[in-house]
């Protein structure tokens, strides 16, 4: 009998990798975010028997509560709105303030609360602009701290380090971490679609490949290096803007 499973063409076989990266990559993030929301939710949900026991008049603790309780959850429902948006269309190329779009990923993992830490490291002076689109470097930037989080794994207080500099006609953001980096055996292969240590979770193979693609589309690039003292050192290349 022939073979009757349903077949993707080769010319949208690329967008059909880099869409299920995306849309693996909103579902953790829509995991975080609705956890980081059930909280203030909860406690807003009681709003009703706070007033009734309180006489319809609540102390200046349960308002703080609220207002607190309100503005978290708020928070939380503008950057679930901001970071699942689905675009229309391909973003556009426009300049970057690189410290500024590494600044919202930032808040968008430290909503986590959980390990591995981020710790963000200045740049030595004002940074040029870069040229790429903001959803592109986010999504980069997603995927290495996702990756960096499995291979930490229970490490005594995990910690990446993320840091941006200038490089001639390029702008780098660094991604680094001291898990034990890279297998060998995997190096060669590190940018091709499917590639993963994760044999339970074979899509999460694609977040490399579909990260550094992307990049590449508007005259980036994504590279592997490894550090003298161990890990792993993931660099975003961005090209200037007006070069």
């Amino acid at each position: 009998m022939a073979d009757e499973s349903p077949t993707i063409p080769p010319e949208r076989a690329l967008d059909v990798c880099i869409q299920l990266a995306r849309a693996r990559t909103a579902g953790v993030i829509a995991r975080w975010l609705l956890h980081d929301a059930a909280a203030p939710a909860q406690v807003l949900a009681l709003l009703p028997d706070m007033l009734e026991q309180a006489d319809g008049t609540l102390d200046e603790q349960a308002r703080g509560m609220l207002v607190t309780s309100t503005r978290r959850l708020g928070e939380s429902l503008e950057l679930l709105d901001r970071w699942l948006r689905h675009p229309a269309s391909e973003p556009s190329v426009e300049p970057l303030d690189v410290p500024e779009a590494i600044g919202e990923v930032a808040q968008l993992w430290h909503r986590r609360r959980a390990p591995p830490d981020l710790r963000l490291e200045p740049p030595d002076g004002a940074l040029p602009l870069a040229r790429a689109p903001r959803p592109h470097v986010a999504f980069a930037l997603l995927n290495l701290l996702l990756n960096a989080r499995e291979t930490l794994g229970d490490a005594d207080r995990p910690e990446v380090r993320l840091r941006a500099r200038a490089d001639g006609d390029s702008v780098l953001v660094e991604v680094e971490d001291d898990g034990p980096g890279v297998a060998p055996e995997v190096l060669p292969r590190l940018f091709e679609p499917f590639v993963s240590s994760r044999l339970d979770r074979p899509v999460a193979g694609l977040g490399l490949f579909a990260a550094r693609h992307l990049l590449r589309s508007t005259g980036g690039d994504l590279r592997h290096e490894r550090p003298a003292g161990g890990g792993a050192r993931f660099v975003l290349m961005l090209p200037r803007w007006g070069r």
